[in-house]
């Protein structure tokens, strides 16, 4: 039996997601998982010429171009001195990373294999995960209060599973999430499981559950309710087959007990001890006076990686740039600080295009939901460095999944 072209590509993925998810863990590849990457690379490429129709709308096409030009831009043009190993190491790394989420996207466009590519990487994710926790039993928080009460308090007790950092453990959960709802959706539009196989989908989401309780990941934990959360009263209204009235009067009573719930959250305080927790206001006080004094307010400070604003011990307390920054977690700051107003504007091009393709095909197959996990991803880069970055690898999977919910040719 001859594997068609289409499964060829998402074994390759599952492979190449498989090596990226282990590069950040403490699971020795060497230099293989890179050197995966280039042959990932190569047969895409090598596909997408031997493909004869168009490849993408022209929205898309003018979403790549932008981000081409972003890198290039600010990689080779708008250079600082002081910074310049760093923004040449980082140039090369996000030129890879976009020759690899480009023509993924271009792939799954063209076999319109969303629902496949979507579970092949949401299981590579799985098995790396199982597989660092199963060897780091040590870090589980057994005890469900305390597993709790860690996650809520300021003093947080974080696992990490032997992954670089927590983050990067409640990015894979929060991916993993999304992609068992999303799982959820496809099954009700085409039947995919066995019944046993939808138990095994709530044992596994009680898991990652659990697994974020321990990593005390805020962030990623808000994020994924959010979408699922989200995600259920689309799915409740499709369900019900509420009128056009209906529906408008519902989102009006959401709109507003969301409005009315923030608005006590602000009140009571509960936002601002969030705050004060997460050190996000380091990112502003400490990083935000530099950028006319280092770099400009038109071009920013130079195009690093987060990693360069970073200061502790180990580097005397002073960063990349020679004074004394903080680590950049929020990214729309991170965008500022790296590349001034003029790349916030060409940032922003990029996500008001890709939100318009996304809101112009609401209607279509799964719409609603691709325009969901686009909120849920421009929150998530409040508090996060996470937008079209090889910072967190695995967000490959909703980019390509954005990508190919804003192409305005799929069905």
């Amino acid at each position: 039996m001859i594997i068609s072209k289409k499964y060829v590509f998402l074994l390759i993925n599952f492979v190449m997601m498989t090596g990226i998810m282990f590069s950040v863990t403490d699971f020795f590849l060497g230099g293989l998982g890179t050197k995966f990457k280039y042959v990932y690379i190569l047969y895409c490429l090598v596909d997408i010429i031997s493909h004869k129709e168009r490849l993408c709308s022209w929205n898309l096409a003018t979403v790549f171009s932008l981000l081409i030009f972003y890198v290039l831009a600010w990689g080779f043009i708008f250079k600082n001195p002081i910074v310049a190993v760093q923004i040449a190491q980082h140039r090369k790394t996000m030129l890879i990373y976009l020759a690899m989420l480009i023509p993924c996207a271009l792939e799954v466009i063209h076999y319109k294999c969303i629902e496949e590519y979507t579970l092949s990487s949401g299981a590579a994710l799985l098995l790396v995960l199982i597989i660092q926790v199963a060897s780091h039993r040590n870090e589980i928080i057994f005890n469900p209060v305390f597993a709790v009460r860690s996650f809520l308090s300021h003093e947080l007790v974080r696992s990490t599973f032997g992954y670089l950092d927590t983050n990067f453990v409640g990015n894979t959960c929060f991916l993993i999430g999304c992609v068992l709802f999303m799982a959820y959706i496809y099954h009700l539009e085409n039947p995919l499981f066995h019944s046993q196989i939808r138990i095994l989908s709530v044992l596994i989401g009680l898991f990652v559950f659990y697994i974020m309780l321990c990593t005390s990941s805020r962030t990623p934990f808000i994020c994924m309710a959010a979408f699922i959360g989200g995600a259920t009263v689309i799915r409740l209204s499709d369900f019900i087959h509420l009128s056009h009235a209906s529906i408008k009067a519902l989102r009006t009573y959401v709109a507003t007990a969301i409005f009315l719930l923030s608005g006590l959250l602000y009140i009571t305080g509960f936002w601002g001890r969030i705050w004060a927790g997460s050190n996000r206001g380091l990112n502003v006080s400490r990083n935000l006076p530099w950028v006319p004094i280092i770099g400009n307010i038109w071009t920013g400070m130079g195009f690093v990686e987060n990693e360069a604003f970073i200061t502790d011990a180990s580097n005397n307390w002073i960063s990349a740039f020679g004074v004394a920054t903080s680590s950049l977690d929020m990214n729309y700051l991170y965008i500022y600080c790296t590349t001034g107003i003029l790349g916030c504007i060409v940032m922003a091009l990029i996500l008001l295009i890709l939100g318009f393709g996304l809101y112009k095909n609401r209607r279509l197959k799964y719409g609603y939901y691709y325009l969901l996990l686009f909120v849920v991803v421009l929150f998530y880069a409040f508090m996060e460095t996470i937008l079209f970055t090889y910072r967190f690898w695995a967000m490959m999977i909703p980019y390509v999944v954005l990508f190919y919910g804003a192409n305005k040719e799929r069905s």
